[in-house]
């Protein structure tokens, strides 16, 4: 994702993960999904795209978003 500052691609995935239709939330939904597929736990890339988009439409995907940035100001000096 091509948007600049630290800040201004977490906020495109941000509005990516509250169900912003667009071409980044497919890319997003694809790139989890390869992710899920590679994991092994999922029975082919239509069962992993249905847990991406579940993760998303649930909130869950961006609380855990949510967390990654609040842990990576704990490494910032």
């Amino acid at each position: 994702l091509d948007g600049g500052t630290a800040e201004e691609i977490v906020e495109i995935v941000r509005a990516i993960l509250r169900v912003e239709a667009g071409p980044p939330r497919v890319f997003v939904l694809l790139n989890a999904a390869y992710a899920l597929l590679a994991s092994g736990r999922f029975d082919g890339l239509a069962a992993c795209l249905d847990a991406a988009r579940a993760s998303s439409d649930s909130g869950s995907a961006l609380a855990k978003l949510d967390a990654l940035v609040e842990a990576s100001y704990s490494f910032a000096d």
